[in-house]
């Protein structure tokens, strides 16, 4: 039983998300033009409902949400973010492993390795899908033709590289300022990452399980005793 203990005790602590968003949404403050907060605020919990729900979105509006996050370079932002999260339950697992030869040691740690990377790979999928719905919920087409040129420019490519220029790069604020529409989306990314937030806590709610059952089936694979797995 030590592994499924480490897992469930562990995990909940492991599972931190660093949201790239956060820190973007402090561009707010050097945005001149003024902005209803309250209004702002409805309309981007009205698109974060449809983000986290199984509401439709019509393929088009979903296309241009898809188009808009690979721009912004998201995946690979949530993959720097994640990465981390999962270390620790790693480590925990080897540290409070019985002794075992160097060999299955080995083979231990290649089911581990496998099994994080999967959830992973899964948890920056689900991510990535729920901000394309939310941008595609929240956005008009015309405000994704400016914020999609925006990310087409020298500019637009150096802040996807790095969010946190929008909160200090000057030349960005001298965009905003001449490119009205784009304030539309920049008071839009405070609601991104509560959809990031919103989707790891459900995420959160069953993932010792999933690696639980993800780990038994790389150790079986290995030739790895698994008398606490369930029989297949």
């Amino acid at each position: 039983m030590w592994i499924r203990g480490i897992v469930l005790a562990g995990l909940g602590a492991a599972f931190v998300l660093a949201s790239a968003s956060v820190g973007e949404a402090q561009i707010l403050s050097a945005a001149p033009p003024k902005v209803d907060e309250a209004v702002v605020h409805e309309v981007n919990s009205a698109a974060i409902a449809i983000a986290v729900g199984a509401q439709s979105i019509p393929a088009e509006r979903m296309a241009l949400g898809r188009r808009l996050v690979e721009a912004m370079n998201r995946r690979a932002q949530l993959e720097r973010a994640l990465g981390p999260a999962y270390a620790p339950t790693k480590a925990r697992i080897l540290q409070q492993a019985p002794p075992m030869p160097a060999q299955r040691r080995a083979k231990l740690e290649a089911a581990i390795d496998e099994t994080l990377a999967s959830l992973e790979k899964d948890e920056v999928d689900r991510l990535v899908q729920g901000q394309a719905r939310y941008y595609a919920a929240r956005l008009t087409p015309e405000q994704f033709g400016t914020v999609l040129e925006f990310y087409d420019t020298p500019l637009g490519r150096k802040t996807a590289r790095a969010p946190g220029t929008m909160t200090q790069d000057h030349e960005v604020r001298s965009y905003i300022l001449s490119h009205p529409t784009m304030l539309e989306f920049i008071v839009a990314l405070p609601g991104s990452a509560e959809v990031d937030e919103t989707l790891a806590a459900q995420a959160e709610s069953d993932l010792g399980d999933r690696l639980w059952a993800r780990l038994c089936v790389a150790a079986k694979t290995r030739g790895l005793p698994t008398p606490d797995c369930p029989a297949t």
